[in-house]
């Protein structure tokens, strides 16, 4: 249950005037819940790799997203120096 806990401290998003020397490495970018259920889509701030996370009754599971040839579904990451 530890590891749980830990992945739902790290997917919580930022707001603009957090931490802004200390960025989350895993961002929650969309999230729904049902009463035993939840489903997120996390994205690596640092990669821009996409994960897909489902819960169902105390278990779950987490996987990169990927398109239709296979390959991980990546958002451009934009750092500071972008701006």
């Amino acid at each position: 249950m530890g590891v749980l806990k830990e992945l739902k401290r790290l997917c919580v998003p930022l707001r603009d005037d957090e931490f802004q020397d200390e960025k989350q490495r895993f961002v929650t970018i969309y999230q729904h819940s049902s009463f035993l259920t939840e489903t997120r889509i996390l994205q690596d701030s640092l990669t821009g790799v996409q994960y897909l996370y489902y819960s169902d009754s105390g278990t779950g599971g987490l996987t990169p997203l990927i398109d239709q040839a296979g390959h991980p579904i990546v958002t451009p990451v934009f750092g500071e120096e972008d701006f």
